[in-house]
């Protein structure tokens, strides 16, 4: 039994596990997104997702078994508003709503992509390791310190600098960190502010070169370092098709 979370757009938001058992239950959403980075590994263990923006979405009850999906009833609709600043009106409520759903849309990209570099950078490393173990002549080594070297660049560059903040210094702010600062501003506050425009602003000009960059990285040159390693006999590595 699911609990199925989506926005105004249709968008799935969140699937949540319901009880089974006879009776009456309450389930719970948190408004936020699961994690992108990994899935859930226990009820107590979960870490929580980006928060969704304020706004329409519809929750409906399915039912999961051997005969696949059913619906339960029709989907139930709901508002998520801000509760802090109800008393605060918008001024252009039409253009809230736009630039509320433009920064959602924007948030799902990037944490996808974020999700996307986390897993490449393991399934790099996984294929350096296996090409070290196998002894294969050649440049396929080198090809992947690249490979990795780039994809590191990359996470800089969504998720800030943090062998420096770690250090106490001043960085930069990532683009996944910009993007929730907005996200997260609309639970305080009635209306995008200036500072709201720009940070999205600056988001879109960032996210496309960086998300072209790790599309090449992944897609072209990360591929075609597996298909040379199949090649050369490496060992299976994660992300790679299954041997034939």
């Amino acid at each position: 039994m699911f609990v199925v979370i989506r926005d105004a757009d249709g968008n799935l938001v969140r699937r949540l596990s319901a009880p089974t058992k006879a009776g009456i239950h309450r389930v719970a959403w948190d408004l936020r997104y699961p994690d992108p980075e990994r899935g859930p590994v226990g009820y107590w263990s979960q870490r929580a997702g980006p928060l969704a923006m304020p706004g329409t979405y519809t929750a409906e009850l399915v039912r999961r078994d051997e005969n696949g999906v059913t619906r339960l009833g029709e989907p139930q609709s709901f508002t998520a508003r801000v509760l802090a600043a109800a008393d605060v009106p918008p001024v252009d409520v039409e253009a809230r709503h736009a630039f509320q759903r433009e920064a959602a849309a924007l948030q799902r990209k990037v944490f996808g992509a974020v999700s996307a570099l986390q897993a490449s950078i393991e399934r790099v490393e996984a294929l350096a390791a296996a090409i070290d173990q196998s002894g294969v002549e050649g440049d396929l080594r080198a090809q992947a310190t690249a490979i990795r070297a780039g994809l590191m660049d990359l996470r800089v560059r969504f998720l800030g600098d943090d062998t420096v903040s770690s250090r106490r210094e001043a960085v930069l702010p990532g683009i996944r960190d910009r993007i929730q600062r907005v996200v997260g501003a609309f639970w305080s506050t009635a209306d995008p502010t200036n500072t709201h425009r720009r940070q999205v602003e600056i988001v879109n000009e960032q996210f496309g070169p960086a998300n072209a960059e790790l599309v090449n990285l992944v897609e072209v040159r990360l591929a075609g370092l597996e298909a040379q390693a199949d090649t050369a006999g490496v060992p299976w590595t994660p992300g790679r098709p299954i041997p034939r």
